[in-house]
């Protein structure tokens, strides 16, 4: 047998799957627009990273899946390093803005990890990253949708965080603000 594996690693399959259900997620047309999050670069880096959390959360709670999520982690960050390179940053300025951005995305895992069993303290931290203000309207929905794709993928196994059913969208009783559990 050769030391060199040319295939393709389940995990790496795994990984890139779930992350193309996660980016398809967070670019649902539900979540952008008036009163909603803005549809600008910022807007969907915040709903990606959002999305991504729960991958990073669900994954991380099971240790086969060890592979698997440092094959997502790379490849979201890589993600994100081809936005900036897209956007036409030069070289010397990429590695700068990686490093900030990789800062904010940790910073928001720490806020959200934690919140996402609590919607008030998940409201709270929407509010402030994503909209940047204190009790946004849409806060509230986003926070309750998210606290339910957590709670429906905690009971699932992780490696169908690759499946669509892992990520309903945003449905529209959502945007009337009232909790669900």
């Amino acid at each position: 047998m050769s030391i060199w594996s040319f295939g393709r690693s389940p995990d790496r399959d795994l990984a890139e799957r779930i992350l193309a259900r996660v980016t398809a997620a967070s670019r649902s047309p539900a979540f952008y627009g008036a009163g909603r999050v803005d549809d600008t670069l910022e807007g969907r880096f915040e709903l990606l990273t959002l999305h991504a959390i729960l991958a990073f959360v669900r994954m991380g709670k099971t240790p086969e899946m060890s592979g698997a999520s440092q094959v997502f982690t790379d490849r979201f960050f890589s993600l994100l390093d081809a936005g900036l390179r897209e956007q036409g940053l030069s070289d010397t300025a990429v590695p700068r803005r990686m490093h900030a951005l990789a800062a904010a995305v940790y910073r928001r895992l720490g806020a959200y990890g934690g919140a996402l069993a609590n919607e008030e303290a998940l409201e709270q931290a929407l509010s402030r990253n994503v909209f940047g203000a204190e009790g946004h309207p849409f806060a509230l929905s986003l926070a309750n949708h998210m606290v339910i794709l957590f709670r429906l993928q905690d009971r699932q196994d992780p490696a169908l965080l690759a499946e669509a059913e892992a990520w309903p969208p945003l449905s529209s009783e959502f945007g009337k603000g009232r909790r669900e559990d």
